[in-house]
């Protein structure tokens, strides 16, 4: 075992030790700040019980999805710090004195770096993609059924569609499995000749192939009083791909799913820059 593998080692050690001490740190910080916003989103919900559990559970399950994001930065502040920590010890300039190039202390902060990437994009994305799909489902779960449907300080997500029954217009406070389910809903139909025909407001729903399935909608139309429905279906010629692309969290997508996704979306004449980004920055890492 020569001096120069003994050192090579050591110096990944420190720098993999670093890297990894910032990051934990920065995702700290990222939880705190996301369960201040999870409780300041259940405090507005009145008569609502949603425990602590829950509420720390969607924000563990969207950790390694934000976490992703700030990968450059921990990864440049901690090897700024194991270089700090190297100098102020000396160690470097005994490395020197000894003869050593720069590069054969630069290079294994260089190979930790890119085993990191490596690692992040192939193994650690599609686990982070599991758990933020995972955390959209517990959210809406969690809040749409508590949700009043007349508030409107959150935009939410509007979808035009059409089907069999002619347009309609729908709108959701909550978006989770990847825009395939819906909470918060209320939608507006309209017929062939684009006259409105009625309103409907449900807690949430789900698309299946060729329609919505609206639960607990209650739907008001002009000169009928409203009926309450545990199930009502709403058709529509929108495919999985479509309300993906138009509703669906990008970050849910894992790195292996993604190519295939952005060929079927070119195939099928969707607009898929929103997922061709996240794979160049997937690579870039």
């Amino acid at each position: 075992m020569t001096a120069a593998g003994t050192f090579a080692r050591y110096v990944s050690w420190r720098f993999l030790m670093t890297i990894l001490g910032v990051t934990a740190l920065c995702v700290a910080l990222l939880f705190f700040a996301d369960m201040i916003e999870l409780l300041r989103r259940s405090g507005k919900d009145d008569g609502a019980s949603i425990s602590a559990s829950t509420l720390v559970a969607i924000s563990l399950l969207r950790l390694p999805s934000r976490s992703e994001i700030i990968l450059p930065f921990t990864v440049l502040i901690g090897s700024i710090g194991a270089f700090l920590v190297l100098s102020r010890k000396s160690e470097l300039i005994v490395v020197r004195a000894a003869g050593m190039s720069a590069w054969q202390f630069i290079m294994p902060g260089v190979f930790v770096a890119v085993m990191l990437g490596i690692f992040m994009v192939t193994v650690y994305n599609p686990v982070s993609a599991m758990a933020q799909l995972a955390s959209e489902r517990l959210y809406a779960k969690t809040f749409d059924k508590k949700s009043s449907l007349l508030d409107t300080k959150s935009a939410g997500a509007w979808l035009r569609q059409d089907g069999t029954d002619g347009q309609s217009v729908i709108h959701a406070r909550i978006v989770s499995n990847r825009g395939l389910s819906l909470g918060g809903v209320s939608a507006w139909q309209f017929d062939s000749e684009k006259n409105f025909i009625e309103r409907i407001e449900a807690d949430s729903a789900e698309l299946k192939k060729g329609y919505w399935v609206l639960n607990q909608a209650t739907v008001s139309a002009a000169g009928r009083e409203p009926a309450f429905y545990d199930q009502y279906l709403l058709s529509t010629h929108l495919t999985p791909t479509h309300v993906n692309d138009s509703l669906g969290s990008v970050s849910s997508v894992s790195f292996w799913e993604l190519p295939a996704f952005i060929d079927l979306a070119d195939k099928a004449g969707l607009p898929a820059t929103r997922h061709k980004l996240r794979f160049q920055m997937l690579l870039s890492l």
